[in-house]
Order: C-alpha cells, then structure tokens, then sequence
C-alpha cells in the first residue's frame, strides 16, 4: 500500500487585497477582470517598447507610435508602466490590486518604488 498526502485545494482562492489607507478593509474590492488584463497588457507593451529603445538605436516615441498607430502620448505613458515596482506588477498579475488602479491610475506614477506605494496610498512592500 502507498500513502500519498494530499489536500484539494479549495475551489477559491482567497486573495489579500492590498488596501489603500484611505479605504476601509471591510470596503476593499479587487480590480475588475477585464482591467486587471488590459493592465497586464500594457505592462507588458511598455516594456517591450522600452526594450525596443534601448537596443534600437534608430527607435524612437514617434517611430513606435507610427507604427502601431497610436499617439506619442500613448507610447510615453505605457512606457512608463515599465517602471512599475514589482510586487505592484505581481499584485496585478495575481489580481490583489484594488478596485480602481488601473492603466491611467498607475501609468502616471514615479520612478521610485517607495513613491509610487505612497502616491497610491498602499503600504510598501
């Protein structure tokens, strides 16, 4: 006979929301599914640009925004979703981030890390 541990693991998973301090615990709701995706996209797309920057050196925000038909604006602001603290990226991917915190949200956010958990009121990691 062999015995094998095993526990199933629950249908649910329950996921710790990182709460802003403004926000009740009681009150917290995570990110929508459908922004929670467009976030993980356009992290994914500023960084693919910035790699593109980086090592192309005839790249440049007009060239990228010409060619995938969008505003230098865009380009300039998904960029910037590169910089993103990891654990706010792995908060994303895993759906932890609350309600609201979105592209727009976190698209205009420092370089530091530590700034970005104060702008958006969370606690550092």
């Amino acid at each position: 006979m062999l015995k094998v541990p095993w526990h199933k693991t629950p249908l649910r998973r329950r996921r710790e929301i990182l709460v802003p301090a403004s926000v009740p615990p009681q009150d917290a709701r995570a990110i929508r599914s459908e922004n929670r995706a467009l976030l993980i996209s356009s992290i994914a797309r500023g960084r693919r640009w910035l790699n593109e920057l980086i090592t192309d050196p005839t790249a440049n925000a007009e060239s990228i925004a010409t060619r995938d038909s969008c505003s230098v604006r865009k380009v300039n602001m998904t960029i910037s979703l590169a910089f993103l603290a990891p654990d706010l990226v792995k908060a994303a991917i895993e759906g932890r981030l609350p309600h609201g915190m979105g592209v727009v949200r976190l698209a205009d956010l420092p370089a530091e890390w530590s700034r970005q958990h104060q702008m958006l009121g969370l606690p550092a990691q």
